[in-house]
């Protein structure tokens, strides 16, 4: 008897169990009829879409020039500093030009005792042509006539060495060639320079531009003519622009395209300061662009999740690749559909709620 109580109370026992076993698969049974998700969806509505590349440049001077010795030799004086100011004639840099001007003197002197021989030889062809043929016999004239033009001809030499001496001398002192600021100094007192040595760069800080490069992605895209929009770091102020230049070929080593970008109005900015750069690439009047983070793709293609009859569908799409937060659609939606915004929790045919 104690037997079959026992297994009648484990019967009992069991039952139990497979009692609460039936409760617990009813309670799962219910989750999974969790009523379907909310999403946030965007009507496609037309607007104007503008294509912006955005990049970052920097502030350059439109033209920099790079002041170089046209001789080799010692610096004896530099007589400005980097930042200073200077004007076309200023004296930026002497250097040793004592051989050259005991030269110069040399043929200083050569040509004043020559023009003394020329004055003498001019005297006596004077006289000669005074005294006349019955004084002077015609073979003396024509001697005194030779050695006055051979004495003028001995001074024009003189002459010409002498103003040669004076150009050299003159590559000795280096001489402002522009209004301008200096942008860079590197040369000092008792440096030896050769005509390889760049010593300093002078610039107009007020004719700037702002160089920049593109990717070469977009380069294709980039042309003169360009408007954009430059914001200076630390500034809040947009200023209007535009490319004045697009170079011709791709860098080699960054496989990017140069653009300068010229300001529409006169600006006061320092020369290597950051500028961000945004180009108006292409603008249109209406069209259908949405969030890039409501764009799947599947391989080479794209597509979208759109709320329908309280369901996710799918719609194949085509759009503009470019580099934005928002992206300009060309096919495959229609004003007023409902794009889903975060489709990556959802599959094709999931029931939804928009909300």
């Amino acid at each position: 008897m104690a037997t079959d109580e026992g297994a009648s109370g484990r019967r009992k026992v069991i039952l139990g169990l497979g009692a609460l076993g039936a409760l617990g698969a009813g309670g799962a049974f219910l989750t999974f009829h969790n009523p379907p998700p909310w999403v946030a969806t965007e009507v496609m509505t037309p607007a104007p879409v503008s294509l912006v590349l955005a990049l970052n440049g920097h502030v350059r001077a439109r033209a920099e020039v790079a002041v170089r010795p046209l001789v080799s030799a010692y610096v004896t004086k530099v007589a400005v500093t980097e930042g200073q100011r200077v004007a076309r004639g200023d004296l930026l840099v002497a250097l040793d030009d004592r051989q050259v001007e005991a030269r110069r003197d040399q043929a200083r002197a050569a040509l004043e005792v020559q023009k003394a021989r020329e004055a003498q030889a001019r005297s006596a062809a004077r006289r000669a042509q005074g005294l006349g043929a019955s004084v002077i016999s015609r073979a003396d004239a024509e001697a005194a006539e030779l050695a006055l033009a051979t004495a003028e001809g001995e001074s024009l030499r003189l002459s010409a060495a002498l103003a040669e001496v004076e150009r050299e001398l003159a590559h000795y002192r280096l001489i402002a060639p522009t209004d301008g600021v200096v942008l860079s100094r590197r040369v000092e007192e008792g440096q030896q320079v050769t005509l390889q040595d760049t010593l300093m760069t002078l610039a107009d800080p007020e004719d700037i531009l702002v160089e920049a490069e593109v990717d070469e992605l977009y380069a294709r895209r980039i042309g003169e003519g360009l408007s954009a929009r430059l914001r200076a770091i630390g500034q809040s102020d947009i200023r209007d622009g535009e490319v004045s230049f697009a170079a011709p070929r791709l860098d080699p080593d960054s496989g990017g395209r140069r653009i300068e970008v010229s300001f529409l109005e006169p600006a006061e900015l320092p020369i290597g300061l950051t500028v961000e750069v945004n180009l108006i690439v292409a603008q249109y009047p209406e069209a259908l662009s949405l969030p890039r983070s409501a764009l799947v793709r599947r391989g080479a293609a794209w597509h979208v999740l759109v709320a329908e009859k309280g369901r996710a569908l799918v719609r194949p799409v085509e759009i503009v690749d470019w580099p934005s937060e928002r992206v300009m659609l060309t096919a495959g939606l229609q004003s007023g559909e409902q794009v889903i915004l975060d489709p990556v929790k959802l599959s094709p045919g999931d029931e939804i709620r928009v909300g």
